[in-house]
C-alpha cells in the first residue's frame, strides 16, 4: 500500500506501478487557486489528476482491481478527501473530477480538520472545524454521483488530541543516534 497526497507525476506513477499493488491518495483540491493559497501549489488539481489516471491506468495493466476471499482489497485504489470548513464547492467538484476521471473506486470523505492556534488566530473559514450540514452536503453528492464505496466519519474526529504539536515531542529519535549516546 502507498500512502500518497496524490501530487506525484504520472512518470513517478508508473516507475512504481509493479511495486504498488493498493494506492491510497489523496485528492486535496479542485480549484488550483485553492491549492496556491492552502498549500503554495498552483497546480495540485491538473498533477493530482494526471496522478490519479496513471494510478488507474496501472492497476488496469495489471489486471484490475482484486478483492480477496475475505473481501479486503489486494489491489487497487481508494481516494481520500478532507473536506476543509467553507470549502464545500470544492469537495464537490473534487468528487466530481474522481468520478469523470476513474469512475466508481472506493473513496474516504474526512471530516477531520482540526484548526491549530494559528489558524483560530487567522480568523475565517479555516478557524472553525467542518459543520455537519457541509459534510453530509459532500456525502449526499457522493451518493448522488453514484460512489458505491465509501468511508466517512462519524462525530469525535475533531479534536486537538489528534494533532501533533510538530516540535518532535515524543519522536524517538534513530537507533544509530540512540545506540551512540554514552
Amino acid at each position: 500500500m502507498y500512502n500518497t497526497s496524490g501530487y506525484e507525476l504520472p512518470e513517478a506513477v508508473h516507475e512504481l506501478g509493479d511495486l504498488i499493488d493498493i494506492w491510497l491518495t489523496d485528492f486535496k483540491y479542485a480549484n488550483a487557486a485553492l491549492g496556491a493559497a492552502l498549500s503554495r501549489v498552483s497546480n495540485y488539481p491538473a498533477v493530482a489528476l494526471g496522478a490519479l489516471r496513471q494510478m488507474h491506468g496501472e492497476i488496469s495493466r495489471r489486471g484490475g482491481v482484486r478483492y480477496g476471499l475475505d473481501g479486503l482489497m489486494q489491489q487497487g485504489i481508494i481516494v481520500r478527501h478532507l473536506v476543509l470548513p467553507g470549502h464545500v464547492d470544492d469537495s464537490l467538484r473534487v468528487l466530481d473530477l474522481i468520478w469523470e476521471t476513474v469512475g466508481d473506486v472506493p473513496i474516504s470523505v474526512m471530516n477531520q480538520y482540526t484548526p491549530n492556534a494559528l489558524m483560530r488566530g487567522a480568523g475565517g473559514d479555516l478557524a472553525r472545524a467542518v459543520t455537519d450540514e457541509e459534510y453530509e452536503q459532500v456525502l449526499d453528492h457522493a451518493d448522488d454521483l453514484g460512489f458505491t464505496q465509501m468511508f466517512w466519519q462519524e462525530g469525535g474526529a475533531v479534536d486537538e488530541s489528534f494533532t501533533p504539536a510538530f516540535d518532535t515531542t515524543g519522536v524517538l529519535r534513530s537507533a544509530a543516534i540512540r545506540d551512540a549516546r554514552p
